[in-house]
């Protein structure tokens, strides 16, 4: 056999393989990392209706690891995820913060799940604003409306089911930061997902 045909080969067992080899796109598996702006929302979103189009795969899971952003990309995504006829799994990862932990809490039930040295914040939107009195006061209407969403999301989404609960527990004036523990105990995440076995949680020092 020629080096030629042999080549030919090799190159066409290859594109059968890779034809055959799903992407994480195909098999639901979506990803949210960095900031969540507009262009991170429409991504999701947009794969979010692709999948429930296409009815190939079963469940979207969906992988955060993210600081935060925008608190109407941040929704839009909520909404989405809630809109979907298949559940939309989440799994936090690295950093879960801010309008992150928001979209994390939003998956389905008992499928919201943290690795174990994940880090979690909580705390109620920040907005730095100026113009006229009367933009400034037909800004504080919107804000206003904004906090009794995410508390109201809170309220769904956590074990806390009272706005003084919520208030008091994750949604203070200042940072809370969660382990995967308290988030846990709080509602805010159904379970721990567990080291491979073959890694121990801490090595005995001789």
């Amino acid at each position: 056999m020629s080096a030629a045909t042999l080549g030919r080969q090799r190159a066409a067992t290859s594109a059968h393989e890779g034809a055959e080899r799903p992407s994480l796109d195909d098999l639901g598996i979506l990803f949210l990392s960095g900031a969540i702006d507009e262009g991170a929302a429409r991504s999701v979103c947009e794969r979010i209706v692709e999948l429930n189009v296409q009815g190939e795969a079963e469940c979207i899971q969906l992988v955060i690891n993210s600081s935060g952003g925008d608190w109407h990309a941040g929704f839009g995504i909520v909404d989405l995820m809630s809109w979907s006829r298949l559940p939309v799994y989440t799994t936090g990862v690295g950093l879960v913060a801010s309008m992150a932990l928001v979209v994390f809490m939003a998956g389905a039930a008992g499928h919201r799940v943290l690795t174990p040295h994940t880090s979690l914040l909580s705390h109620t939107f920040r907005a730095l604003v100026a113009g006229t009195r009367a933009e400034l006061l037909a800004r504080r209407k919107l804000e206003d409306w904004m906090h009794q969403q995410l508390v109201a999301h809170y309220q769904r989404h956590t074990a806390l089911k009272t706005e003084a609960e919520v208030a008091a527990r994750l949604l203070g004036e200042g940072d809370l930061w969660l382990t995967p523990g308290e988030a846990v105990a709080l509602g805010v995440a159904d379970r721990i997902h567990p080291l491979c076995p073959s890694l121990p949680l801490t090595q005995e020092v001789a």
